[in-house]
């Protein structure tokens, strides 16, 4: 049955720097060659998939984002609100294709007092039947290993893409889905590729805005973010402070596991890096 994923990957090399973005590259086995990878500079996918055709500009992608454990709390920074909104988990909402977001985690009971800063860059859409959108929404799940790995310093880059259904297994995966670990050297991208089609590059690390004002750089360009008509997403957050600037089927990812930085119906790749 074909579906969404998620593709891991650990590394202990420590990594102070970026990797540049276009490189020489491993052939992979279909011969299709990407250019691209989960180091590339954030939001860099996502501005191909517009520019090359492959997302349709102003398309929103339903997502669902999901923490583990009862509680939680996830922030949406929306270019099309002035303050931003605060849903409880498991938290629906549509955002842009072809765009990337930065949103806040943060009231799990688990860790208590921890706020996390994951960003969303959706690099494709799912292709519902009219007017059901809503029904099949990209899961953006964040495990407890993966928030772990965050609070202890590294980073989790993770890949959700669709499984091909002609590669996908014959039976409904269970959930939490599983996540399959990629060794470091290996491009989540082009394994998503390679079994199916990329959406969604998830980045979570101990990175926080800066405390002295808004940062820019930080949340990015972001977009406009829509929530459902009975949308349990209270009235814009204020807390006291101005706000920070800010193909339907089952789902897999690729996920890689983290680095030291110096201050899952989806598949996916997930990599860890320590810096």
């Amino acid at each position: 049955m074909a579906g969404l994923a998620a593709l891991l990957l650990n590394t202990t090399v420590a990594r102070a720097q970026a990797v540049p973005a276009l490189r020489s590259q491993p052939q992979p086995a279909s011969g299709v060659y990407q250019p691209l990878d989960q180091r590339s500079p954030v939001g860099m996918t996502a501005d191909w998939s517009v520019r090359t055709g492959r997302v349709q500009p102003g398309f929103l992608q339903p997502i669902r984002v999901l923490l583990p454990g009862e509680g939680g709390l996830v922030r949406f920074y929306a270019g099309n609100f002035p303050q931003p909104i605060d849903v409880p988990a498991p938290a629906n909402a549509a955002i842009g294709a072809g765009r990337t977001y930065r949103i806040r985690i943060s009231r799990m009971p688990a860790w208590p007092g921890i706020e996390l800063y994951p960003t969303i860059e959706m690099i494709d859409h799912l292709n519902a039947p009219h007017g059901l959108s809503g029904r099949f929404p990209v899961p953006i799940e964040l495990t407890e290993e993966e928030i772990d790995a965050a609070i202890d310093g590294q980073l989790v880059t993770k890949v959700i893409y669709l499984e091909n259904p002609q590669l996908a297994t014959p039976y409904e995966l269970p959930s939490p889905l599983p996540v399959l670990t990629l060794h470091n050297d290996q491009n989540l991208l082009q394994e998503a590729d390679r079994v199916g089609r990329p959406l969604a590059i998830i980045r979570l690390g101990g990175r926080l805005p800066d405390v002295h004002g808004a940062d820019p750089r930080f949340f990015g360009g972001g977009g406009p973010v829509v929530f459902p008509e009975k949308s349990n997403a209270p009235p814009p957050a204020v807390e006291g402070q101005a706000a920070e600037s800010p193909r339907a089927g089952k789902p897999g990812v690729y996920r890689l596991g983290g680095s030291k930085p110096q201050q899952r119906d989806t598949a996916a790749l997930r990599r860890t890096d320590r810096r």
